[in-house]
């Protein structure tokens, strides 16, 4: 993973959010990017699992809308991130069809 600025890189994130009508109301400070729970709330059925990838990174998973588990066109969905924030924002960018741009 690429070493930069955390906040930078949750501004430019929280942009995209905003652009691709994230379903929360988001204030204009970078500290108040949404929550872990508003973002996995947001995700919805579509979140699976988060987990510590390594020191510095967390992987999520996702399942693609209109999969259920265990069906054989079931399609994961994997995003990872700095903080576990970062990785969920990825990955409810990922699930409602948006490509964040930005380095993982």
């Amino acid at each position: 993973m690429k070493v930069f600025n955390v906040m930078d890189y949750k501004h430019k994130l929280m942009n995209q959010l905003k652009g691709a009508k994230f379903p929360y109301a988001m204030a204009e400070e970078e500290k108040d990017f949404p929550s872990l729970f508003v973002l996995v709330k947001a995700c919805g059925e579509e979140f699976w699992n988060l987990e510590r990838w390594s020191e510095k990174s967390w992987k999520v998973v996702g399942l693609k809308k209109g999969n259920r588990i265990f069906e054989a066109n079931t399609v994961f969905v994997k995003e990872v991130g700095d903080t576990p924030e970062i990785a969920v924002a990825r990955l409810w960018l990922k699930l409602n069809g948006y490509e964040t741009g930005l380095p993982s």
